[in-house]
């Protein structure tokens, strides 16, 4: 019974861009919809991001008849695992909302990339999780969305010198490994 009664909060993501540097690296702007789509509002509902590289960068465009990189799933993992924790990290300093059931939210975040380096990479992974709480339980469950930030064009990678990446130059997609999870 608690189970079909509890909140459940789906979280999708848009892509918007750009595609820029600030003083904290590099950031990419996206529009994130919650929806509360259990019978139960979800109460203590928190949400982050962050961007990681797909894989170390090279340190020249690599050749036109294509590459290949490392598996990145342990690193989105560890950036799941790392972004879910910020999220309780805040609860504990009090930030939370109240989602009611059949709600939403829209609203725009930026992810955030310490990539600092000089070079090419070949993708960016925008990890989103949104926490949440149901009353009385002390459970706290989590949604995960992963996206994929690449260039338009296969092959190309992204130059991280390059200050003029355009949002149609970029395609955003869910990541297929380890992309979405929701308990």
């Amino acid at each position: 019974m608690k189970f079909d009664q509890r909140p459940w909060v789906s979280l999708d993501l848009k892509p918007q861009g750009p595609f820029e540097k600030d003083d904290s690296g590099w950031v990419y702007t996206f529009a994130y919809d919650l929806s509360n789509v259990g019978r139960s509002p979800a109460f203590n509902v928190v949400f982050s991001s962050m961007m990681i590289p797909m894989a170390p960068p090279f340190d020249a465009p690599p050749p036109s008849s294509g590459y290949s990189y490392p598996d990145p799933s342990a690193a989105v993992r560890r950036a799941i695992k790392d972004t879910c924790q910020q999220n309780e990290a805040l609860r504990a300093r009090g930030v939370g909302d109240i989602l009611f059931p059949n709600s939403q939210q829209n609203l725009h975040w930026k992810a955030h990339s310490q990539v600092s380096t000089k070079g090419y990479l070949p993708a960016l992974a925008v990890v989103a999780c949104v926490s949440y709480q149901f009353s009385g339980d002390p459970a706290v469950h989590e949604t995960v969305r992963v996206f994929d930030l690449e260039r338009r064009d296969y092959g190309q990678t992204i130059h991280v010198d390059d200050f003029g990446i355009l949002p149609q130059d970029l395609v955003f997609f869910p990541y297929l490994i380890d992309g979405f999870s929701a308990n």
